[in-house]
């Protein structure tokens, strides 16, 4: 139970970042780089620090906005994103 309500969280944070941000971002890169954001958001919701949350979640905010962008996908593999197989779909 503890294993999926923390990725609800780090997804929602991911997402999040992303609409604040207003650009795709890498789910994947957000998922690696967890260990160095999410940490001092879960003690800040364990000692209910509201003002340490905040700041806490804009830190995580900034870190993920700078740190993971989407890669260029290489030519090759142009045609291999979600959203292209959609479009493909929809066609």
């Amino acid at each position: 139970m503890g294993q999926s309500l923390s990725l609800l969280v780090k997804r929602f944070i991911g997402r999040a970042a992303q609409q604040r941000l207003q650009r795709r971002l890498s789910l994947f890169k957000i998922a690696k780089s967890a260990q160095n954001w999410f940490e001092p958001i879960m003690n800040s919701l364990a000692s209910k620090s509201l003002t340490q949350l905040a700041a806490d979640l804009a830190w995580a905010f900034d870190f993920i906005c700078q740190n993971c962008h989407r890669a260029q996908q290489s030519k090759a593999k142009q045609g291999n994103s979600f959203e292209v197989i959609l479009e493909g779909f929809n066609a």
